[in-house]
């Protein structure tokens, strides 16, 4: 017999501990979700910027922060980031010896244009950077910006339009600006940009976890009357 129980049963039940409101709020930002665009953070060390980005992030609905951390650790802080990393998918792609060329050419075997950020790109600014197919906005660390490696390895380079004296943005910034134009043309255009029916599920199960006190515990407990019903 299997003895696994399914998810859809698991947040069903969570369901049955959340209240209403919480329910409502949890089914309209799921809706809102996207995995079309995602973002990457390579080796941002400064707190501040790393938390901004994570609430960025949730903030224009983008589910999942890949973070190369090659070099620096990702450190969030919680009055910066409000919670936004309850809610959005820290995806840490560290493991000793792995390059940035690595973690960029994982991201693309799983379908993803890299498009990195450089104020220095000719041919695509936010503005006419192809987002038919899924696509991966790298952003670099402080002062360095993105890495030459990063750089040799991305399907697009592209731009913020400026009209100053400044030649860039603070990275956090930047993200802002760049999530803000894309998001919007993803919602005007024909685009499936949607969650999976499997990521949804996923990510709701993820929230629960995180927002109900004890869900280790409640779960474990849902898991294991649910095989003893199946005996």
């Amino acid at each position: 017999m299997n003895n696994s129980v399914p998810e859809d049963y698991i947040l069903s039940e969570f369901y049955n501990i959340l209240t209403d409101d919480r329910i409502r709020l949890f089914e309209k930002i799921i809706a809102e979700r996207t995995n079309h665009l995602t973002v990457i953070s390579e080796d941002i060390f400064q707190e501040h910027n790393a938390s901004a980005i994570v609430r960025t992030c949730d903030s224009f609905g983008i589910q999942t922060l890949h973070l190369i951390e090659t070099r620096n650790t990702y450190q969030v802080h919680e009055g910066i980031s409000r919670g936004s990393n309850q809610w959005v998918t820290l995806e840490h792609h560290y493991s000793e010896g792995k390059t940035t060329t690595d973690i960029l050419n994982q991201l693309k075997s799983r379908g993803y244009k890299i498009a990195a950020t450089s104020p220095h790109a000719i041919e695509f600014d936010i503005f006419n950077l192809p987002i038919d197919q899924p696509l991966a906005l790298l952003f670099g660390a402080e002062k360095k910006g993105v890495t030459t490696e990063a750089m040799e390895n991305a399907d697009y380079l592209v731009r913020i339009p400026m009209y100053g004296f400044a030649e860039s943005l603070n990275v956090s910034v930047a993200a802002a600006i760049t999530l803000n134009i894309l998001r919007n043309r993803l919602n005007q255009s024909s685009i499936s940009w949607n969650l999976s029916e499997k990521e949804k599920l996923d990510t709701l199960l993820s929230w629960c976890r995180k927002h109900i006190k004890s869900s280790e515990l409640i779960e474990n407990e849902i898991r294991k009357k649910y095989i003893e019903k199946m005996l």
